[in-house]
């Protein structure tokens, strides 16, 4: 995995996608509560899902 700038200055380490471990992920699977990138997010009406 890459080293991530320190995240919104905080020190923390962002979370990765599931499916892209070297990106980072901007959303929580309602479905599997795994985390997934832009690319990998299916929106539906119930919020955002892993393929």
């Amino acid at each position: 995995m890459e080293n991530f700038p320190n995240y919104a200055g905080y020190g923390q380490t962002p979370t990765v996608c599931v499916n892209h471990p070297n990106r980072v992920s901007y959303a929580q699977c309602k479905r599997c509560n795994r985390t997934v990138c832009g690319e990998c997010q299916v929106a539906l009406d119930v919020g955002m899902v892993c393929p």
